[in-house]
């Protein structure tokens, strides 16, 4: 259990509010996926296979859940497309 004044370093993809950019943020990572090499039935294969299993939640829902489990402090370090890494502190 993490104890009060600890800290935890988290990494989620999230959704982005605005479906339009949601979209263009997607196509940009499936492209990145395919120049590093990746089969374009590698990269469905691993969509359709986190399907149901991985809940991807907005920023807003992300911060909602850690406040839940008593973090008290939340910072960005570091955000690349999708991806959102937090340094939170109970």
């Amino acid at each position: 259990k993490l104890q009060p004044g600890g800290a935890l370093i988290i990494f989620e993809k999230e959704i982005i509010n605005d479906s339009k950019i949601n979209e263009i943020v997607e196509s940009c990572y499936l492209k990145f996926k395919l120049k590093q090499g990746f089969s374009i039935d590698e990269v469905l294969s691993k969509k359709f296979s986190l399907e149901g299993v991985m809940n991807t939640n907005t920023e807003n829902q992300n911060i909602r859940l850690l406040m839940n489990a008593g973090f008290t402090q939340f910072e960005t370090i570091m955000k690349y497309g999708e991806f959102h890494g937090y340094l939170c502190i109970k």
